[in-house]
């Protein structure tokens, strides 16, 4: 079953940001696989953007996760489902995900 890879910021038990991270990391996958890097230029918008985020020094209660859904699953679908219970959407995601930064 194709599956999609997403990675979502968390600042003080409110999500922030959402990306889909499943194209770029299949061409990562395939880059690594022949040999080549990872350009910083083909890093998707989102992803530089929770990036940037997690530079700013001012920022506190900060953690980026990273999950998989089943492949129709959007990053529009993801906030509705959050916006409709915060708090367990949450709680799936640090259940079901991997935590890869966390700035408290």
């Amino acid at each position: 079953m194709k599956t999609k890879l997403f990675v979502c910021s968390v600042e003080n038990n409110n999500l922030k940001h959402i990306a889909d991270c499943t194209t770029w990391e299949r061409q990562c996958l395939l880059n690594s696989i022949s040999g080549k890097g990872i350009a910083f230029s083909d890093i998707p918008r989102g992803v530089y953007d929770l990036i940037r985020q997690v530079s700013n020094k001012d920022t506190q209660n900060y953690e980026l996760w990273m999950f998989n859904t089943v492949d129709h699953v959007t990053e529009q679908y993801l906030w509705e489902v959050a916006e409709d219970n915060m708090e367990d959407f949450l709680s799936q995601i640090k259940e079901s995900g991997n935590i890869i930064y966390s700035k408290t």
